[in-house]
């Protein structure tokens, strides 16, 4: 029995290793050979199975680490470079998207959290209650449906029509074609409803899914891209008024570790030093030199700075933003490769997933899509107080409309929104297809990317997107 344990357990660690390692992808997508161990195995005790559940976070946090907030603010207006240094994100700042590209987030690594989630929920309810509770059994499983809608949100944005993976059938998975959008965003609202309704209402620091209102506030997220806006104010407001979550009034400490203003965040998944209480978009945003400051890390463009608001304290140098090498880069995640193991210490920080303050904005543009501006207003100026800001002079939908496209871009800068936000709105080719650095390259097909030639290969049933 012991050495079933320790094996188990060793099988566990192999899985979360492979988070690193490319060539473990046909690992994860292919069943266990007669002489390791099975499935069944690793579900056969609580202790193993909440390796499991630790892995898809894991999974969940490979691609989180920050490399979304950076792509996506080089994508759109949000991130700058003097000259494309021919990097590539260079490409991605001056909009040359090629199938090679090498900061794109493959396929692969989205895959991943998919297929392990989808493994926890063919196996858990498998699971006899005398080896794991049915409470912890609907905690987990919901938490494989959050972290799988999520991915897929990201990913149905991201590229339009993808393989809809349910099974760990590799035999099946290998040859999927592409789904359409509205497939997999009805599996997106399915796992993100059937998670509220199986979760919590109690909140506490841990940071894992844990409770219904992180499945909420990612619902009211979906429904504001699917312009359901009816159902995204319920959501929002379930959140809001939950009580559970409250506005940090010091600006410096919104990002901060057990900020009250975080909803869902994901926590270092490493003990090596780069990942230890320290965001990764910190050490993939942040120049660690001059000549990074012009090759690698996208400052904040003269486009984004022309419009601030005279007294929105978020952009005081210090706060959200901050100056180095004669440019202006985000501030919300601090700490690049060079920081001190005491300056990491003093600032400990996760990377926030959901924070509070999007739910009023959501809300607040659900609400002026149905008409009720007087409620917008107050929902909007929730953000703008606490950002020095007097109200909001907007008084039609028009008016609320572009102070919201504003209000978000000021609030959510560098957190993976823009790109999206002006995409779903049908505003990218007018704000990002007209940039001075992006319009020579630009195509009306950027609204999605390419897909790269290494997992066109992988799966020959996939089709590329048009354009590239």
């Amino acid at each position: 029995m012991k050495n079933i344990s320790f094996n188990t357990r060793l099988l566990t660690a192999l899985l979360i290793s492979c988070l690193t390692f490319s060539s473990c992808d046909k690992f994860l997508d292919t069943p266990l050979p007669n002489d390791q161990l099975s499935t069944e195995t690793v579900f056969s005790t609580k202790e193993t199975i909440r390796d499991v559940v630790t892995g898809l976070y894991n999974a969940y946090s490979a691609y989180n680490v920050g490399f979304i907030e950076r792509n996506t603010a080089a994508l759109s207006d949000e991130g700058g470079m003097v000259s494309n240094p021919g990097t590539a994100i260079g490409d991605y700042v001056f909009a040359n998207l090629t199938t090679l590209n090498g900061v794109q987030i493959t396929w692969a690594s989205l895959y991943t959290p998919i297929y392990r989630a989808n493994l926890i929920l063919e196996n858990l309810p498998k699971v006899s209650s005398t080896i794991l509770p049915d409470a912890d059994r609907k905690t987990y499983m919901a938490a494989a449906r959050f972290v799988r809608a999520a991915t897929y949100f990201f990913l149905v944005n991201s590229w339009g029509d993808v393989p809809l993976v349910t099974t760990t059938d590799a035999a099946v998975n290998a040859i999927m074609p592409r789904t359409p959008a509205a497939d997999v965003y009805a599996l997106i609202v399915s796992d993100l409803q059937t998670a509220v309704a199986d979760l919590s209402e109690t909140v506490t620091s841990s940071p894992t899914v844990h409770n219904k209102f992180q499945a909420q506030a990612l619902l009211a997220r979906v429904y504001l891209y699917q312009s359901k806006w009816a159902e995204a104010e319920a959501a929002a407001t379930s959140v809001i008024s939950s009580g559970k979550y409250q506005m940090v009034t010091v600006l410096t400490d919104v990002f901060k570790k057990g900020t009250p203003e975080s909803i869902f965040s994901l926590a270092e998944y490493s003990t090596n030093r780069l990942y230890v209480n320290r965001a990764a978009v910190g050490w993939v945003s942040l120049p660690t030199s001059a000549a990074g400051a012009l090759t690698s890390s996208p400052f904040v463009t003269d486009q984004v700075l022309s419009r601030i608001q005279t007294g929105d304290q978020r952009w005081v140098n210090g706060n959200w933003v901050a100056p180095q090498y004669t440019k202006l880069f985000q501030n919300k995640y601090r700490h690049n490769l060079t920081a001190t193991d005491a300056a990491i210490a003093a600032y400990p920080q996760n990377l926030i997933i959901l924070r509070y303050s999007e739910q009023f904005l959501i809300r607040a543009e659900a609400r002026t899509q149905q008409g009720n501006i007087t409620g917008a207003a107050t929902d909007i100026n929730v953000v703008r107080k606490r950002a020095g800001l007097p109200n909001t002079t907007a008084i039609d939908k028009n008016g609320m409309l572009t102070a919201l496209e504003n209000e978000r871009q000021f609030e959510l800068y560098y957190e993976g929104h823009r790109y999206f936000d002006l995409a779903r709105t049908n505003r990218l080719n007018e704000v990002v297809g007209t940039l001075p650095w992006k319009k020579d390259n630009w195509k009306t097909t950027y609204r999605y990317l390419p897909i790269l030639d290494k997992d066109m290969i992988v799966n020959p049933f996939l089709v590329q997107n048009p354009g590239y």
